[in-house]
């Protein structure tokens, strides 16, 4: 009788953590490359499921004063989330930076019961590739 028990609540916990909408906002980091010791730039990820179930969204790069919103064309499948950066709408950096235009596939992973997106971006700006960097999202804490 308890293995059964085990069974029935093993199966809604799996069903309740796999119906997990991946569509919102995510808020956390980005590296400017894979090596530890990276540059560190604070990271917003909005999500927005269309009727005809279209992904659309934008990002949000930004350290310190400089920062880049960018709009996304996007797909959810299962639990990971790809992203295409499309055009940058607003930004402040110094003379003579440009912003990477990113794209990536970020998968879904649980760290102490909370949901993360993490993985890696690729990107480009308008003279060279950009090296890739790391992602790492979580949902943003919401107070009443």
């Amino acid at each position: 009788m308890r293995w059964i028990f085990s069974i029935v609540m093993l199966f809604f916990f799996t069903a309740a953590f796999s119906q997990l909408k991946l569509d919102g906002q995510w808020e956390g980091t980005i590296t400017k490359d894979l090596y530890a010791g990276s540059e560190v730039f604070n990271f917003k990820l909005l999500l927005f499921v269309k009727d005809d179930g279209t992904v659309i969204g934008e990002t949000t790069v930004s350290n310190g004063k400089i920062y880049a919103s960018m709009d996304i064309e996007a797909e959810i499948s299962g639990d990971v989330v790809y992203f295409k950066e499309t055009k940058i709408y607003g930004s402040k950096e110094p003379d003579k930076m440009e912003w990477c235009l990113k794209n990536a596939h970020l998968q879904l992973v649980w760290k102490d019961g909370e949901p993360y997106l993490e993985g890696i971006w690729r990107g480009y700006t308008s003279f060279k590739s950009c090296s890739p960097g790391k992602i790492s999202l979580s949902r943003p804490i919401t107070r009443p």
